[in-house]
């Protein structure tokens, strides 16, 4: 038995990114993802930004761990 040698693998339609920052006592997360269109094979951002206000952060206590902010 020979070993038969195949095409290599696709390479993938799609991958990840993000970026945070701290500005003006925020914590500020740009992240997402990219698709190819089916249609037009162009890819395309779907991404979030998310903003976190550091100074109205409130503590949590759960059982023994504390989460402080």
């Amino acid at each position: 038995m020979k070993w038969k040698v195949l095409p290599p693998m696709p390479e993938p339609d799609s991958h990840i990114e993000f970026a945070w920052a701290v500005i003006n006592n925020s914590i500020i997360i740009v992240g997402g993802t990219t698709e190819k269109h089916p249609v037009t094979k162009k890819m395309i951002l779907v991404g979030e930004v998310f903003h976190f206000q550091l100074d109205t952060l409130v503590n949590f206590s759960y059982s023994q761990h504390r989460l402080v902010g």
